[in-house]
């Protein structure tokens, strides 16, 4: 009836990659790791003080930086100043504004 199913495994197009074996794998001597983890921190400790080099603000930067900062710390101390009570009577009163659609609909009976 079924006649015309291939069997076997499905074959692409093209080379195959080679699957690696999972045999036993071998272990690095701990002087090799010592050498690389010190070396890694060399490399790391050039780049941050080529990045503090090479990363001198513009003076828009810094007025950008300000500005954000400035807003930022606004927002704070608007935050802080309000009590409880009145954090939600803010957001009652801005729950009133809003429209019918964004009620929360009656389910049930009721």
């Amino acid at each position: 009836m079924y006649s015309n199913v291939v069997t076997g495994k499905l074959k692409l197009k093209g080379d195959v990659p080679e699957v690696p074996s999972h045999g036993k794998k071998k272990k690095k001597s701990k002087k090799v790791k010592n050498e690389t983890i010190i070396d890694k921190q060399e490399h790391d400790e050039e780049e941050i003080s080529n990045i503090k080099v090479s990363k001198t603000l513009t003076d828009a930067e810094k007025k950008h930086k300000e500005k954000l900062n400035r807003k930022e710390q606004k927002r704070i101390d608007k935050l802080v100043n309000k009590s409880h009570k009145e954090k939600i009577e803010e957001y009652n009163k801005y729950l009133s504004s809003l429209s019918e659609h964004h009620d929360v609909p009656k389910v049930g009976p009721g």
